[in-house]
């Protein structure tokens, strides 16, 4: 017997397809937040990006 039913199925898959287009925006915002950051604010960003990771546990990288 099925566990779950074809509405279950398209349920799930438009569950993932939101999840999918809010990653999507929230990823295409930021994109454009960092475009207008001044070059100076942009170097320091990563900068501390870099200082970040160097101090991070050799697990997490």
């Amino acid at each position: 017997m099925l566990k779950y039913s074809v509405s279950d199925a398209l349920s799930t898959q438009m569950e993932k397809d939101i999840d999918d287009l809010v990653e999507r925006a929230a990823f295409n915002e930021s994109q454009k937040t960092f475009q207008q950051m001044s070059q100076k604010d942009a170097l320091q960003l990563a900068k501390d990006v870099y200082e970040f990771d160097l101090k991070a546990p050799t697990a997490v990288r």
